[in-house]
Protein backbone atom coordinates (compact mmCIF):
# COMPACT_ATOMS: atom_id res chain seq x y z
CA UNK A 1 0.00 0.00 0.00
CA UNK A 2 1.28 3.68 -0.53
CA UNK A 3 1.98 5.85 2.12
CA UNK A 4 -0.32 8.60 0.82
CA UNK A 5 -2.84 5.52 1.19
CA UNK A 6 -2.87 5.28 4.99
CA UNK A 7 -1.53 8.65 5.88
CA UNK A 8 -3.54 11.55 5.15
CA UNK A 9 -0.58 14.10 5.06
CA UNK A 10 -2.79 17.53 4.86
CA UNK A 11 -3.68 16.78 8.90
CA UNK A 12 -0.23 16.49 10.56
CA UNK A 13 0.26 18.99 13.15
CA UNK A 14 4.00 18.98 13.74
CA UNK A 15 4.62 18.23 9.95
CA UNK A 16 2.77 21.19 9.52
CA UNK A 17 4.67 23.31 11.65
CA UNK A 18 7.82 22.10 10.12
CA UNK A 19 7.25 22.52 6.87
CA UNK A 20 6.13 26.30 7.62
CA UNK A 21 9.63 26.66 9.43
CA UNK A 22 11.68 25.69 6.52
CA UNK A 23 8.96 28.19 4.33
CA UNK A 24 9.43 31.03 6.39
CA UNK A 25 13.56 30.54 6.47
CA UNK A 26 13.58 30.53 2.34
CA UNK A 27 11.21 33.46 2.06
CA UNK A 28 13.72 35.01 4.45
CA UNK A 29 16.77 33.89 2.42
CA UNK A 30 14.69 35.44 -0.82
CA UNK A 31 16.50 38.28 0.27
CA UNK A 32 19.90 37.28 -0.15
CA UNK A 33 19.06 34.24 -3.06
CA UNK A 34 17.06 34.96 -5.94
CA UNK A 35 15.03 31.50 -4.70
CA UNK A 36 12.06 32.78 -6.54
CA UNK A 37 13.68 31.60 -10.18
CA UNK A 38 15.19 28.24 -8.07
CA UNK A 39 13.75 25.19 -9.57
CA UNK A 40 11.81 23.17 -6.94
CA UNK A 41 12.20 19.36 -7.02
CA UNK A 42 10.12 17.13 -4.78
CA UNK A 43 8.10 14.26 -3.83
CA UNK A 44 4.42 16.20 -4.04
CA UNK A 45 2.00 12.86 -3.44
CA UNK A 46 -1.07 13.18 -3.94
CA UNK A 47 -1.54 16.84 -1.76
CA UNK A 48 1.47 18.53 -3.15
CA UNK A 49 1.40 21.03 0.13
CA UNK A 50 5.47 21.66 -0.21
CA UNK A 51 4.71 22.57 -3.99
CA UNK A 52 2.21 25.19 -2.90
CA UNK A 53 3.51 26.84 -0.62
CA UNK A 54 6.86 27.01 -2.67
CA UNK A 55 4.80 28.78 -5.46
CA UNK A 56 2.06 30.45 -3.19
CA UNK A 57 4.92 32.10 -0.83
CA UNK A 58 8.43 32.17 -2.14
CA UNK A 59 7.14 32.21 -6.23
CA UNK A 60 8.67 29.58 -7.33
CA UNK A 61 6.98 28.55 -10.83
CA UNK A 62 8.98 26.14 -12.40
CA UNK A 63 8.37 23.08 -10.07
CA UNK A 64 8.86 18.79 -10.97
CA UNK A 65 7.37 16.20 -8.47
CA UNK A 66 8.44 12.47 -8.73
CA UNK A 67 5.95 9.79 -8.41
CA UNK A 68 6.26 5.95 -8.57
CA UNK A 69 5.09 5.09 -12.01
CA UNK A 70 1.91 3.21 -10.54
CA UNK A 71 0.37 6.00 -9.09
CA UNK A 72 1.87 9.02 -11.29
CA UNK A 73 -1.49 9.64 -13.16
CA UNK A 74 -3.66 10.15 -10.17
CA UNK A 75 -0.79 12.39 -8.75
CA UNK A 76 -1.23 14.71 -12.04
CA UNK A 77 -5.07 14.63 -11.82
CA UNK A 78 -4.75 16.13 -8.69
CA UNK A 79 -1.61 18.34 -9.20
CA UNK A 80 -3.03 22.10 -7.87
CA UNK A 81 -0.95 24.27 -10.72
CA UNK A 82 0.16 23.56 -14.29
CA UNK A 83 3.62 24.75 -13.27
CA UNK A 84 4.03 21.75 -11.67
CA UNK A 85 5.46 18.67 -13.82
CA UNK A 86 4.48 15.48 -12.30
CA UNK A 87 6.87 12.49 -13.55
CA UNK A 88 5.91 9.24 -12.94
CA UNK A 89 9.44 7.95 -11.95
CA UNK A 90 11.32 6.91 -8.95
CA UNK A 91 13.31 9.67 -7.73
CA UNK A 92 16.89 7.62 -8.29
CA UNK A 93 15.57 7.65 -12.00
CA UNK A 94 14.83 11.28 -12.31
CA UNK A 95 17.53 13.35 -10.30
CA UNK A 96 19.62 12.01 -13.47
CA UNK A 97 17.94 13.55 -15.72
CA UNK A 98 17.98 16.96 -14.08
CA UNK A 99 20.52 19.88 -15.81
CA UNK A 100 22.01 20.36 -11.77
CA UNK A 101 23.75 23.59 -12.43
CA UNK A 102 20.54 25.56 -12.48
CA UNK A 103 20.19 26.73 -8.59
CA UNK A 104 17.40 24.53 -6.95
CA UNK A 105 15.71 23.77 -3.85
CA UNK A 106 15.05 19.92 -3.51
CA UNK A 107 13.18 17.96 -0.97
CA UNK A 108 13.37 14.38 -0.64
CA UNK A 109 10.83 13.46 1.81
CA UNK A 110 11.43 9.91 2.43
CA UNK A 111 8.42 7.62 4.31
CA UNK A 112 10.86 4.91 5.00
CA UNK A 113 14.39 4.99 7.51
CA UNK A 114 17.88 4.99 5.83
CA UNK A 115 17.25 1.54 4.25
CA UNK A 116 16.66 1.28 0.40
CA UNK A 117 18.25 3.85 -2.31
CA UNK A 118 18.23 7.09 0.19
CA UNK A 119 21.85 7.20 0.54
CA UNK A 120 22.75 6.92 -3.57
CA UNK A 121 20.12 9.48 -4.22
CA UNK A 122 21.57 11.87 -1.43
CA UNK A 123 25.30 11.59 -2.59
CA UNK A 124 24.36 11.83 -6.28
CA UNK A 125 22.85 15.51 -5.85
CA UNK A 126 26.00 15.87 -3.43
CA UNK A 127 28.00 15.50 -5.94
CA UNK A 128 25.94 17.71 -8.04
CA UNK A 129 23.98 20.85 -7.18
CA UNK A 130 25.33 23.97 -7.99
CA UNK A 131 26.68 26.22 -4.87
CA UNK A 132 23.49 28.49 -3.70
CA UNK A 133 21.12 24.97 -3.70
CA UNK A 134 19.10 23.82 -0.92
CA UNK A 135 19.01 20.37 -0.22
CA UNK A 136 16.49 18.79 2.41
CA UNK A 137 15.90 15.54 3.37
CA UNK A 138 13.31 13.75 5.76
CA UNK A 139 13.45 10.48 7.38
CA UNK A 140 11.45 8.14 9.53
CA UNK A 141 13.78 7.90 12.77
CA UNK A 142 12.00 4.92 14.67
CA UNK A 143 14.51 2.90 15.90
CA UNK A 144 12.54 0.06 15.90
CA UNK A 145 13.08 0.23 11.83
CA UNK A 146 16.63 -0.77 12.75
CA UNK A 147 16.87 -4.51 11.42
CA UNK A 148 17.75 -7.23 14.16
CA UNK A 149 19.34 -9.76 11.70
CA UNK A 150 21.99 -9.58 9.06
CA UNK A 151 21.76 -10.88 5.69
CA UNK A 152 22.47 -14.65 6.78
CA UNK A 153 19.62 -14.10 9.17
CA UNK A 154 22.26 -13.79 12.31
CA UNK A 155 21.00 -11.57 15.16
CA UNK A 156 23.10 -7.82 15.53
CA UNK A 157 23.16 -4.95 17.26
CA UNK A 158 21.64 -1.86 16.47
CA UNK A 159 25.04 0.11 15.88
CA UNK A 160 25.29 -3.06 13.27
CA UNK A 161 22.48 -2.33 11.76
CA UNK A 162 22.99 1.28 10.99
CA UNK A 163 26.68 0.36 10.18
CA UNK A 164 25.37 -2.51 7.58
CA UNK A 165 22.80 0.55 6.08
CA UNK A 166 24.67 4.11 6.46
CA UNK A 167 28.11 2.21 6.11
CA UNK A 168 31.09 5.00 6.04
CA UNK A 169 28.36 7.31 7.28
CA UNK A 170 27.19 5.56 10.40
CA UNK A 171 28.28 7.66 13.69
CA UNK A 172 31.06 5.76 16.48
CA UNK A 173 29.51 3.90 19.21
CA UNK A 174 31.42 5.49 21.69
CA UNK A 175 29.55 8.66 20.49
CA UNK A 176 26.14 7.10 21.30
CA UNK A 177 26.43 3.93 23.23
CA UNK A 178 22.65 3.53 23.34
CA UNK A 179 20.90 3.46 20.45
CA UNK A 180 17.17 4.02 21.60
CA UNK A 181 14.08 6.10 20.98
CA UNK A 182 15.49 9.53 22.17
CA UNK A 183 18.84 9.24 20.96
CA UNK A 184 18.45 7.26 17.53
CA UNK A 185 17.19 10.07 15.53
CA UNK A 186 19.82 12.62 16.38
CA UNK A 187 22.83 9.75 15.32
CA UNK A 188 20.56 9.34 12.40
CA UNK A 189 20.56 12.81 11.49
CA UNK A 190 24.35 13.15 12.07
CA UNK A 191 24.93 10.20 9.83
CA UNK A 192 22.71 11.96 6.75
CA UNK A 193 24.87 15.06 7.45
CA UNK A 194 28.11 13.52 7.24
CA UNK A 195 27.00 11.50 4.01
CA UNK A 196 26.32 14.40 2.43
CA UNK A 197 29.54 16.44 3.52
CA UNK A 198 31.67 14.08 2.54
CA UNK A 199 30.40 13.75 -0.98
CA UNK A 200 30.06 17.12 -1.42
CA UNK A 201 33.80 17.11 -1.09
CA UNK A 202 34.30 14.16 -2.76
CA UNK A 203 33.28 15.87 -6.38
CA UNK A 204 35.87 18.14 -5.84
CA UNK A 205 34.54 21.35 -6.93
CA UNK A 206 35.60 23.90 -4.38
CA UNK A 207 31.71 23.66 -2.69
CA UNK A 208 31.15 22.87 1.00
CA UNK A 209 27.74 21.80 2.51
CA UNK A 210 26.37 23.72 5.23
CA UNK A 211 23.76 22.24 7.13
CA UNK A 212 21.40 24.75 8.98
CA UNK A 213 17.81 23.45 9.59
CA UNK A 214 17.87 19.95 11.83
CA UNK A 215 14.21 19.10 12.75
CA UNK A 216 13.15 15.93 14.75
CA UNK A 217 9.07 16.00 14.99
CA UNK A 218 6.59 13.18 15.41
CA UNK A 219 2.71 13.05 14.15
CA UNK A 220 2.73 8.97 14.49
CA UNK A 221 6.34 8.06 14.17
CA UNK A 222 9.39 9.91 14.58
CA UNK A 223 10.43 11.97 12.39
CA UNK A 224 13.90 13.88 11.10
CA UNK A 225 14.55 16.65 8.58
CA UNK A 226 18.06 17.76 8.20
CA UNK A 227 18.57 20.84 5.47
CA UNK A 228 21.54 22.58 4.27
CA UNK A 229 22.91 24.76 1.42
CA UNK A 230 25.59 24.56 -1.05
CA UNK A 231 28.03 27.13 -0.88
CA UNK A 232 31.09 28.14 -2.87
CA UNK A 233 33.57 31.59 -1.54
CA UNK A 234 31.08 33.89 -2.60
CA UNK A 235 27.73 32.24 -1.86
CA UNK A 236 29.24 31.89 1.52
CA UNK A 237 29.88 35.04 2.64
CA UNK A 238 26.22 36.21 1.17
CA UNK A 239 24.60 33.49 3.39
CA UNK A 240 26.17 33.94 6.14
CA UNK A 241 25.65 37.82 6.46
CA UNK A 242 21.76 37.02 6.08
CA UNK A 243 19.76 38.20 9.39
CA UNK A 244 17.60 35.38 9.95
CA UNK A 245 20.55 32.79 9.61
CA UNK A 246 22.17 35.09 12.22
CA UNK A 247 18.92 35.66 14.55
CA UNK A 248 16.89 32.57 13.96
CA UNK A 249 16.05 30.35 17.49
CA UNK A 250 15.25 27.23 15.59
CA UNK A 251 17.87 27.10 12.92
CA UNK A 252 21.64 26.09 13.30
CA UNK A 253 21.02 23.38 16.35
CA UNK A 254 21.83 19.84 16.25
CA UNK A 255 18.62 19.06 16.40
CA UNK A 256 15.51 21.23 17.29
CA UNK A 257 12.64 19.57 17.95
CA UNK A 258 9.13 20.12 17.43
CA UNK A 259 6.33 19.15 19.64
CA UNK A 260 3.27 20.84 19.84
CA UNK A 261 0.79 19.99 22.01
CA UNK A 262 -2.46 18.21 21.53
CA UNK A 263 -5.34 21.15 22.82
CA UNK A 264 -9.46 21.81 22.67
CA UNK A 265 -10.03 24.89 20.76
CA UNK A 266 -11.16 26.65 24.14
CA UNK A 267 -7.60 25.33 25.61
CA UNK A 268 -6.18 27.08 23.17
CA UNK A 269 -7.68 30.10 23.43
CA UNK A 270 -6.70 30.62 26.81
CA UNK A 271 -3.20 30.25 26.39
CA UNK A 272 -3.24 32.27 23.54
CA UNK A 273 -4.40 35.21 25.34
CA UNK A 274 -1.44 34.48 28.11
CA UNK A 275 1.16 34.75 25.14
CA UNK A 276 3.54 36.12 24.43
CA UNK A 277 5.26 36.13 27.26
CA UNK A 278 8.89 36.23 27.97
CA UNK A 279 9.25 34.09 30.77
CA UNK A 280 6.98 31.92 29.38
CA UNK A 281 3.56 29.77 30.85
CA UNK A 282 4.19 27.72 33.79
CA UNK A 283 2.03 24.55 35.16
CA UNK A 284 1.13 26.68 38.11
CA UNK A 285 -0.34 29.93 36.25
CA UNK A 286 -2.44 27.44 33.49
CA UNK A 287 -3.42 25.27 36.41
CA UNK A 288 -4.63 28.66 37.92
CA UNK A 289 -6.85 30.17 35.37
CA UNK A 290 -7.66 26.85 34.20
CA UNK A 291 -8.23 24.45 37.50
CA UNK A 292 -6.01 21.47 35.34
CA UNK A 293 -2.50 20.40 34.47
CA UNK A 294 -1.56 20.23 31.61
CA UNK A 295 2.78 19.09 31.10
CA UNK A 296 5.37 21.56 31.14
CA UNK A 297 6.82 20.28 27.69
CA UNK A 298 3.42 20.62 26.53
CA UNK A 299 3.10 24.31 27.43
CA UNK A 300 6.51 24.95 26.18
CA UNK A 301 5.56 23.70 22.84
CA UNK A 302 2.92 25.31 22.45
CA UNK A 303 4.53 28.81 23.72
CA UNK A 304 7.22 27.86 20.67
CA UNK A 305 4.97 27.75 18.08
CA UNK A 306 1.71 29.13 19.01
CA UNK A 307 1.19 31.82 15.75
CA UNK A 308 2.39 28.41 13.83
CA UNK A 309 -0.22 26.37 15.11
CA UNK A 310 -2.68 24.52 12.64
CA UNK A 311 -6.16 24.60 12.51
CA UNK A 312 -8.39 21.82 11.26
CA UNK A 313 -11.48 22.10 10.39
CA UNK A 314 -14.38 20.34 8.27
CA UNK A 315 -15.94 22.56 5.33
CA UNK A 316 -18.84 21.60 3.21
CA UNK A 317 -18.28 22.67 -0.36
Amino acid sequence: MASFESVNYLIRPNKSVERKLIFDTLSHLKETFDISNYTYIGMGSMWFIDFVLAHRNIGISKLISFEHPDHSNRAKFNSPYKAIEVRGETVSDGIKSLDWQENSVVWLDYDTGPEGPVLDDVGYLAQRMSAGSFLLVTLNAHVGRLPDKDSQDNPITRHQALSELMGEFAPDESEFPHLNLKKYPLALAKALMLCIERETRRSARGIEFYPFMNFKYSDNAPMITIGGIFLDTPTRDKFLANEHIQNSNYLNKPLFEINIPHLTQKERAVLDSLLPDQEGISEAKFEEVCGFKISQKSLNGYADFYKLYPVFGEVLL
